[in-house]
């Protein structure tokens, strides 16, 4: 009942190109802007993806160059490192210097 987990970046770089494809139906859905090669917002059920195509019209059909897919915006993580106070030079020392002047 699972879908793959590589499917919303496959499918979602496809959506993108058949948004750059005049007359089908997703550029038809597609919120229209004032630059027609800006970038895609994709919502899906973890998040927001940003996409991008080069798609052109040739004299035998439809060419996509590229696809872009921007990873989901979300937090990696915090920029916090935890370390022993044992491991600090004199952190020790001064922790306990701070215990004793609030007593």
């Amino acid at each position: 009942g699972n879908t793959h987990r590589a499917l919303p970046a496959t499918g979602s770089i496809c959506v993108a190109v058949a948004a750059r494809v005049g007359g089908s139906v997703v550029e038809r859905a597609v919120r229209k802007s004032d630059n027609p090669n800006s970038d895609l917002r994709l919502v899906h059920p973890s998040g927001k993806m940003l996409l991008a195509a080069s798609v052109e019209q040739r004299p035998d059909g439809w060419y996509a160059a590229s696809g872009t897919l921007y990873r989901t915006q979300r937090r990696l993580f915090e920029g916090f490192v935890y370390v022993p106070v044992s491991k600090v030079r004199g952190l020790a020392a001064l922790q306990k210097s701070r215990e004793s002047a609030a007593d």
